[in-house]
């Protein structure tokens, strides 16, 4: 299925002004006080108070970030519909988490990947033909999955017909879902899918094997019917029973889940405030004194890959698009290489990242891509090379040049063009040494160029992933 993927990136977008690569000579080990964390939360949100809120609470206090909390009858914004909800914020922009907030590397991850770059705007999944729930302002969606009857099939059966008339008979069965011909997820409304294996015995029996997956895991079911049995003679009454009982199920996971898949919803009653008339508005950006330089400077023409900018920064992060955007992860592991002719020519570049050191920050998706997906040990590196680039200008000592990058970029086995839109700081460090400080951003459309299916959602989005880098070149000896 579509959603059987998971990693991600960010949309082609201009550049940063000036002064926001000035603001990354911060120390980010320990951010100022431009960063916070909101959450919103209600009494019902237990296994959040217990297994999550604690570890915030230190992470917060160690990295200098501002921990707020809100009382949801004062209001919430528009777009939370569920709690615990976790919100991101600095001065570039807000970022809603949209994960398990159990899963601890998950939410570390997000918010590295949303310090340089929040998503603010709140878009919506929209789609067609979908099972729906609606319980104050939280909205449930149900996908239904039908595979082909198997077992003794009888003689020129329609398989097409079969699933419709299962699927017709789940939106007679549902109690509290509704199809719906059109809806719109929110990012903090929640979705579970459901899965139906059909089987028929040599005596007319039929048989269901279901399973339910949080929208969050594909691989790991929250529930399957293995010491429940679903079978009967009639298909219809097999149907309502199996319809029933993920219906329960899906209410029960809401309620009870100790993974992070329990959420409270917001009622109707809790009134809509937008961010700033609840005292969340976006922090001002901490202005930085940067000692500027007009001297065109003599520098070194050959440069290695020397890591990040920052530990608190991801060298390379992915992101898919917009509603998707909470499929994001990271590539920990570069190295590269970039000679120039003078200091207004780049002769050529190099630079391959490791794919095994591919990361959303849960083991179990990493293995899912890394084996089938992106497969790895076939294609262990991804590889992006350059020739001969002109600069706009001379490098001067703490200007940035926004300087378009036409290259090839092989992965998977196949070449193609592309152009990455880099930005190039160069600085003289603590220890008076040169340095250049490399931003950039590319965009790829992984099924046209790899036949790689993404995440379930909107066409453009699935299909498309962005990526961001940030990392230091220093001089090559």
């Amino acid at each position: 299925m579509l959603y059987k993927i998971l990693f991600t990136c960010l949309s082609i977008l201009l550049f940063a002004p000036k002064a926001e690569f000035k603001q990354l000579k911060n120390e980010f080990s320990k951010a100022n006080e431009a960063e916070e964390i909101i959450v919103f939360t209600q009494k019902k949100d237990i296994t959040f108070a217990e297994k999550t809120l604690p570890k915030l609470q230190i992470f917060c206090k160690e990295k200098n970030i501002k921990l707020l909390a809100s009382d949801i009858n004062n209001g919430l914004p528009e777009e939370i519909t569920t709690t615990p909800c976790i919100i991101f914020q600095n001065s570039k922009g807000r970022s809603i988490f949209s994960g398990r907030y159990t899963d601890w590397e998950s939410l570390v991850n997000f918010i590295r990947s949303s310090r340089f770059l929040p998503i603010e705007k709140a878009e919506k999944d929209c789609r067609t033909d979908v099972f729906c729930c609606k319980n104050g302002r939280t909205s449930l969606f149900s996908l239904l999955k039908i595979t082909d009857l198997t077992g003794n099939v009888p003689k020129n059966f329609d398989q097409n017909n079969f699933q419709i008339s299962i699927n017709q008979q789940f939106e007679k069965s549902f109690q509290q879902f509704k199809k719906v011909e059109n809806a719109c997820k929110l990012k903090t409304d929640r979705a579970f899918y459901m899965d139906i294996y059909p089987y028929r015995d040599k005596k007319g029996i039929y048989y269901f094997n279901v399973a339910l997956y949080s929208q969050f895991s594909c691989i790991v079911p929250v529930f399957e019917n293995k010491e429940i049995v679903l079978q009967n003679t009639d298909l219809q009454a097999l149907v309502k029973d199996a319809t029933i009982l993920l219906e329960k199920e899906i209410f029960q996971q809401l309620a009870n889940s100790q993974i992070g898949d329990a959420v409270s919803f917001v009622g109707s009653e809790v009134p809509v405030n937008d961010w700033e008339t609840l005292g969340f508005g976006l922090p001002k950006m901490t202005e930085n004194a940067v000692i500027q330089s007009n001297t065109t400077i003599e520098m070194p023409l050959n440069f290695n890959y020397g890591g990040a900018i920052n530990s608190e920064i991801p060298v390379l992060q992915f992101r898919f698009f917009l509603p998707l955007d909470r499929y994001v992860g990271e590539i920990k592991k570069i190295s590269g290489s970039m000679k120039m002719l003078d200091n207004q020519h780049i002769s050529s570049g190099y630079f391959e990242s490791e794919m095994l050191s591919l990361t959303m920050g849960n083991a179990d998706f990493d293995h899912k891509i890394h084996e089938k997906y992106i497969k790895v040990p076939k294609y262990p590196k991804a590889s992006f090379y350059f020739e001969k680039i002109s600069l706009p200008k001379p490098f001067t000592i703490n200007e940035t040049l926004n300087v378009p990058i036409t290259g090839k970029m092989d992965f998977m086995g196949k070449v193609i063009p592309l152009t990455v839109n880099a930005v190039f700081t160069p600085e003289i460090n603590e220890n008076q040494a040169f340095v250049l400080k490399v931003s950039c951003r590319f965009s790829l459309n992984i099924t046209e160029n790899y036949g790689i299916k993404g995440p379930d959602g909107p066409k453009n989005a699935s299909e498309n992933m962005d990526f961001l880098m940030n990392f230091v070149l220093v001089h090559a000896d």
